[in-house]
């Protein structure tokens, strides 16, 4: 029931569904007091955001990874987004600000990318669906919702973020 206050703020949202509650623990007295409703907060909602924008880079770097050229990701997408991301590769090209063509993807895109190489693999089963319970989360984040307002919704939050750990982990042995 206690937490350091020095401790990483997702090292509480880990587990908050769990332990609904954690006392803060300055040297040798308790300071704070977090709770489940907690995870409302601002620093909270930046964190979260946080990981997710680490396991898209994650994703990005197991599609450079399972992809040794950009043309063969880039027909996985539909034609019109194919045609989209190639006129801004162009542009940044021109504009001589080009670093990377998978900028221009979407999270769901590099979803599919993923999902073409590893759709036989057996580790990678609960995929789509873990994929799309983040992606979820990461649309509530990124657009000011009360992504956690409810109970049952705050505890989804805390199991949606130890799957963007989990999928950051095996995303990352992936590219080993």
């Amino acid at each position: 029931v206690l937490i350091g206050a020095d401790a990483c703020i997702l090292t509480f949202v880990r587990d908050a569904d769990r332990r609904p509650f954690r006392f803060v623990v300055s040297g040798h007295r308790i300071s704070g007091l977090v709770t489940l409703s907690d995870l409302q907060r601002l620093p909270v909602r930046a964190a979260l955001f946080a990981a997710v924008t680490h396991l898209e880079t994650v994703m990005a770097e197991a599609i450079r990874a399972l992809f040794k050229n950009p043309d063969q990701w880039l027909e996985i997408l539909t034609a019109d987004r194919r045609k989209v991301v190639r006129r801004e590769i162009s542009k940044a090209k021109q504009e001589d600000a080009f670093v990377d063509a998978l900028l221009f993807t979407r999270f769901g895109e590099k979803v599919a990318i993923i999902r073409e190489r590893i759709h036989s693999s057996a580790a990678f089963e609960s995929f789509d669906t873990d994929l799309g319970r983040i992606r979820s989360l990461r649309n509530g984040l990124a657009h000011a919702s009360h992504f956690a307002a409810t109970r049952d919704a705050a505890r989804d939050v805390c199991q949606t973020f130890r799957l963007i750990e989990r999928w950051i982990d095996m995303l990352t042995k992936l590219q080993q």
